[in-house]
């Protein structure tokens, strides 16, 4: 099996034939090379010679997790593997060095993300986010005592016709993930990206004001919200081990055809295991992901206000 049908049995992402290559559809900067076994990851500065190095290094599995991942039921690799295993040292994690300020990821997430500066201040001040020298968003997940164990950064600034910046720090084990745990521990939203945990809590605190309801500003901590970091479910499997609380997971990936596909085999995966399970996508033409939605919803809320105005004008004139 080639390293675009590994990646894809694992993704959902297709391929479309680009030359001598295979482009990625849903991550143009993802190229598997004409000798079906190469790839690179442009955007995210990462690349290999056959599917055992893209489980390592994007799924951050290890040497022998990746070639167990390889092996059918009936033992038969998907590809050919090196006669003698290399003995893997543990992964340390390595943040980038904190910035002063805060002030760039502040903006960044406020004013072209839409997210509410309290829930950016709470997640900056816990320890969930900060700012790196180079004015990236760091995103944190943590292991039980705290310790940092998985980081991603995020661009604050695209140049026009350029890639957003995105990338997982050295180190990172995606069996962590990014969390946001709340007060109810018996039901978790799990999403893909960092960003869509943020949106999602803002969608609620906004739910919960237009409702009036006692206690808006602190509605969003009622929920427990995990982050995959793609649509790998190692992070999700992992808490679930260490969280027997559980009983409900809500998936709340993106409305794509990766994300679809993902959401509906994890239902099926985890209802055998004793969980209930619901699927929630984003409402249509609301986007792909709670991201699109938030700064949608921002969108109408503003121009229902603008409505809203412009008729008390008018009746003021009238009177």
């Amino acid at each position: 099996m080639s390293t675009t049908d590994v990646i894809s049995s694992r993704t959902g992402y297709s391929f479309v034939r680009a030359g001598s290559e295979w482009h990625c559809k849903e991550h143009d900067s993802l190229v598997v090379f004409s000798d079906g076994k190469g790839w690179a990851w442009y955007s995210q500065g990462l690349s290999g010679n056959n599917a055992v190095s893209y489980l390592m290094k994007v799924e951050s599995l290890s040497f022998q997790d990746a070639v167990a991942e390889l092996i059918t039921p009936s033992g038969n690799k998907y590809i050919s593997m090196p006669e003698h295993k290399k003995t893997e040292k543990p992964k340390t994690l390595q943040l980038p060095p904190r910035a002063v300020s805060s002030e760039a990821v502040e903006n960044y997430l406020s004013k072209e993300r839409c997210i509410d500066i309290s829930i950016i201040k709470y997640c900056i001040h816990y320890g969930y986010l900060y700012q790196d020298m180079r004015n990236n968003c760091v995103f944190i997940g943590r292991d039980e005592n705290g310790t940092p164990k998985y980081a991603s950064r995020r661009g604050t600034y695209t140049p026009t016709g350029a890639q957003p910046f995105k990338r997982d720090c050295s180190g990172s084990n995606k069996k962590y993930g990014f969390l946001m745990e709340g007060f109810c521990k018996e039901h978790v939203f799990v999403f893909e990206a960092p960003i869509d945990v943020l949106s999602h809590a803002t969608l609620t605190m906004e739910k919960a004001h237009g409702l009036k309801r006692d206690n808006w500003q602190i509605s969003w901590q009622k929920h427990t919200r995990l982050a995959l970091g793609g649509t790998s479910d190692g992070a999700l499997a992992r808490y679930l081990t260490v969280n027997p609380k559980v009983k409900t997971i809500s998936f709340c990936l993106d409305n794509d055809e990766a994300g679809r596909t993902h959401a509906e085999s994890y239902k099926e995966k985890y209802e055998k295991e004793g969980y209930k399970v619901n699927i929630y996508t984003v409402p249509p033409g609301m986007g792909k992901d709670y991201n699109d939605y938030l700064c949608k919803f921002n969108e109408e809320k503003q121009q229902r206000q603008i409505s809203m105005n412009t008729g008390a004008m008018r009746n003021a004139s009238r009177t």
